[in-house]
């Protein structure tokens, strides 16, 4: 703390500065100003007005005017107390109906004709530090709007991260018609993701921004508590304070309401949401009860309502769902099931133990690039019915290496037309392991799902009711009351387009890998960890370039088998290793897949299989080694890295 001399130099240093720019005057303006505005039944308290003072701009620009007055530099302070001073430093900007990353400026907007939102990330503070950090990890700021996401530079990861973006988004383009701006209630969804320099990403806090505030003046400073992910049930812990400043452009005064206004309509949404929350949840006590009371075994089965969202509160499970528009990133709905299986699994998901049970939205999950159980059949479920589909989330139950059972969620679609009850049009989609099965009655031993509890999407939510939840006997004929429980679509549609108002689909963006470099990369880390590995083993190693590139015609049809179910080229690669290996050699071959980017991770795998072991430790004459890399890219930098290590040598009989 200063001593008390210094205090009272500071203050009058800053006295001289408020009189000398004739602040004071200006200060007493916009109070006068402010209180006026407020309701005069009440009166104005101090906390309301040094919060006003602090959303209008005036302690940044004060603050600002004092370091510039520091350095010789005069700077204008007038009545807007800073509108229009905010510079516009874009950075990859993606909408809903233009995939291409671009830039604007302000210079644009005239011509435009649209109404935008300006935000500028100041700075952000009261990160959560452990003592142990990695100095090479980076944090991201991302944020989703009216079917628009854009994202900052990454900085440093520390208690205080130097974020310094501006993101331009649209509230109104041109050629929409003249509604008010005051009634778009959808929130800028807010998501900062920490990266190690590894690649693993970790979910560093989220939050909603009520952006409404802007329209009483135009301009507005707010500080954003970012919220952690709580543990269901519980209150979400603060994981760190981002400073902003929004601004409305064109500065038209036609777009500003009296702040009263503003008010009023927020807290009337606000209450017209809770009466049909408080409905909703006294139907769905309701509904259990007669659920349970059909038949004892019910309590048994997995059938969830609600599910803790990421601020702690509880949502219907339906209300997690989204509109999503994949654009040209995946190419049919077999891509859409290639792409949710080859994101990463949640690092906190671990079956039976230490899981959260959080469900966050789409766009964080597809911020922080990875996905739990709940979270895969969410996305997958939306990014069906944007292809059309007639898709619904299933709850169940699969059994894990260990032999329990674990809940899932899967994905079924339900064609028109079809007799459901007889297994005919019926398809279920496996987003862990990417397998589609659509015979039920044939494949119903080959398909890793035990039991169905309910069905859901954002116009039903179907529970089973049937004398038995094994997969083997489940009918899907969701028309028939004897087997299954509806909430009906009078119930379910109006609380999910409450609790998730949105004036667009979330965009998903391309990829951001250079698969070609990756694939080069990996493959010679890899082969240096090959030749030490048996180094130790006292062998020696050579590299057959020739057998390396037949390889690739494997590992091609490996991932397409993947999207479309059914083995390809493989008669080629036959023919092609036969004449690569000489009469009496022995040709072995071992393929995985990876969802990462890690050779020390892959080499691992490889001591970790038996057959790989085998071949690394390859003894014999003419000893050769093949080693190829193939990386394929999907959408929001998903990867799906295969490798195949293999050998050819001609065996030695010992006498």
């Amino acid at each position: 703390m200063l001593p008390s001399r210094k205090l009272e130099e500071l203050r009058v240093v800053v006295h001289r500065h408020l009189q000398a720019n004739d602040i004071y005057s200006q200060l007493r303006s916009f109070v006068t100003d402010f209180v006026k505005e407020k309701d005069t039944s009440g009166l104005t308290s101090e906390d309301e007005l040094l919060q006003a003072v602090q959303e209008k701009g005036v302690v940044d620009e004060l603050l600002k005017s004092l370091r510039e007055e520091g350095t010789g530099t005069s700077v204008a302070f007038g009545p807007s107390f800073g509108s229009g001073v905010l510079p516009l430093k874009l950075p990859a900007f993606e909408d809903a109906d233009d995939s291409s990353r671009r830039g604007r400026s302000h210079s644009d907007l005239p011509k435009s004709g649209g109404v935008y939102l300006h935000i500028r990330i100041l700075s952000g503070s009261a990160f959560g530090i452990d003592g142990d950090e990695d100095p090479h990890s980076q944090c991201t700021l991302h944020m989703a709007f009216k079917g628009q996401r854009c994202s900052s530079r990454p900085v440093t990861y520390e208690a205080e991260p130097q974020f310094d973006d501006s993101f331009l988004v649209t509230l109104r383009e041109s050629k929409e018609s003249g509604s008010p701006l005051l009634h778009i209630q959808e929130k800028i969804e807010v998501v900062v993701v920490r990266t190690e320099k590894s690649g693993e990403t970790s979910l560093v806090g989220t939050q909603k921004i009520d952006w409404r505030k802007v329209l009483s003046s135009g301009f507005l400073s707010l500080a954003v508590e970012l919220l952690g992910s709580a543990n269901a049930g519980g209150a979400a812990l603060s994981a760190g304070v981002l400073n902003l400043r929004l601004q409305l452009l064109p500065s038209a005064k036609r777009f500003i309401l009296p702040e009263i206004e503003v008010g009023r309509t927020a807290a009337q949404e606000r209450a017209s949401e809770g009466q049909i929350e408080r409905k909703f949840f006294a139907f769905a006590k309701s509904w259990w009860k007669e659920y349970l009371s059909l038949r004892p075994s019910h309590a048994q089965r997995i059938v969830k309502i609600f599910g803790a969202a990421e601020d702690g509160s509880l949502r219907p499970v339906f209300s997690f769902l989204a509109d999503v528009r994949p654009g040209r990133y995946l190419e049919s709905p077999r891509h859409a099931l290639r792409f949710v299986s080859v994101l990463p699994l949640d690092s906190d998901e671990t079956f039976g133990e230490g899981r959260s049970d959080i469900w966050h939205s789409l766009h964080t999950v597809l911020a922080k690039g990875k996905a739990t159980v709940e979270e895969k059949g969410i996305l997958l479920c939306s990014l069906l019915h944007s292809f059309g589909l007639d898709a619904y989330c299933v709850m169940g139950s699969c059994t894990a290496d260990s032999g329990a059972n674990h809940g899932v969620v899967w994905c079924v679609s339900l064609t028109p037309g079809m007799e459901w009850g007889a297994g005919e049009g019926v398809v279920l989609w496996d987003p862990l392991g990417g397998g589609r099965y659509d015979n039920l009655n044939a494949s119903v031993r080959d398909i890793p799902l035990n039991t169905v509890g309910c069905i859901f999407n954002k116009n039903n939510f179907l529970a089973n009711i049937q004398a038995s939840d094994a997969i083997g006997h489940v009918r899907f004929d969701i028309g028939n009351p004897r087997h299954w429980k509806a909430m009906g679509s009078a119930m379910v549609q109006p609380v999910a387009e409450s609790l998730t108002p949105s004036s667009g689909p979330i965009p998903l963006l391309p990829s951001t890998h250079n698969v070609f470099q990756i694939e080069q990369a990996v493959e010679d880390t890899l082969r240096a960890l090959v030749v030490e590995h048996r180094r130790h083993l006292g062998l020696y190693t050579l590299w057959d370039e020739s057998l390396g590139f037949i390889l690739s015609s494997a590992l091609s049809a490996y991932e397409t088998e993947r999207i479309v179910g059914v083995t390809v080229g493989n008669a080629d690669f036959q023919h092609s290793v036969k004449r690569a290996v000489p009469e009496g050699n022995t040709f072995k071959g071992f393929p995985v897949q990876f969802v990462h980017r890690d050779p020390a991770r892959m080499m691992g795998a490889l001591k970790a299989s038996t057959v790989a072991q085998d071949i690394l430790a390859t003894r014999g004459d003419g000893v050769s080694f093949g080693l190829r890399v193939k990386a394929f890219a999907y959408a929001e930098s998903a990867i799906s890295v295969w490798i195949m290590l293999a050998v050819k040598y001609r065996p030695v009989v010992d006498c």
